[in-house]
């Protein structure tokens, strides 16, 4: 049998609809940890008149993190190396993936993660947007509740914690932010965890 190729997903890529929006026939993802990766508010946008810091990853030993695998096949790696411009696909060995749904881990398939090479931390011009974490933390709250693994210990709680370089350059920028739950359902959940974490960032957010 030939083996299946694998991305790891730890930012954006952890919600299935914006997986789909790249790939529309992409499958499932499965949640896991990553030993030897760290992630953080690393990169910086590159789109005219859309100026934000966006999660990147890199090796570091002794660091993990959580995220979701997911399988591509050679057209969607390609879609996906299109949209990860900014990044250098790596190589992970299988040995250094949790699985957090009850399986097991694939030791001859191939998995592989887009790793950074330059780090441009939050500034005023591009800062961390709400927008952003709101579409990577609810997407963590569906994998808590459809894996018990994952949410003993939280899967949100891990991304919060595990993540790097969270700054006071954080702006609201929901459409309805007096609202909030009427633009993003889980808005109460999300910021509730952020605000135990993260208390001192989260108190510096402002309305944008």
């Amino acid at each position: 049998m030939s083996s299946r190729t694998w991305v790891f997903g730890y930012g954006s890529l952890i919600n299935p609809a914006s997986r789909r929006q790249t790939d529309p026939l992409v499958g499932p993802a499965r949640p896991v940890v990553v030993d030897g990766v760290e992630r953080g508010w690393w990169v910086h946008g590159v789109h005219p008149g859309f100026n934000a810091t966006f999660l990147g990853a890199r090796r570091r030993p002794g660091r993990a993190c959580n995220g979701v695998i997911f399988e591509v096949d050679e057209g969607g790696a390609k879609e996906y190396n299109g949209r990860e411009s900014q990044y250098r696909l790596e190589t992970l060995e299988p040995s250094s993936i949790r699985s957090l749904d009850g399986g097991t881990i694939d030791t001859t398939d191939q998995y592989s993660f887009y790793e950074l090479e330059t780090l441009q931390r939050p500034t005023s011009q591009f800062p961390v947007v709400q927008s952003y974490v709101d579409l990577i933390l609810s997407a963590c709250l569906d994998l808590e509740q459809a894996y018990p693994q994952a949410a003993a210990p939280s899967f949100v709680d891990d991304f919060i914690t595990r993540t790097v370089a969270w700054s006071a350059h954080w702006v609201n920028d929901r459409r309805y932010p007096r609202r909030p739950v009427a633009e993003q359902p889980a808005a109460m959940a999300i910021d509730a965890r952020l605000r135990q974490f993260k208390p001192r960032q989260f108190a510096a957010i402002r309305i944008e």
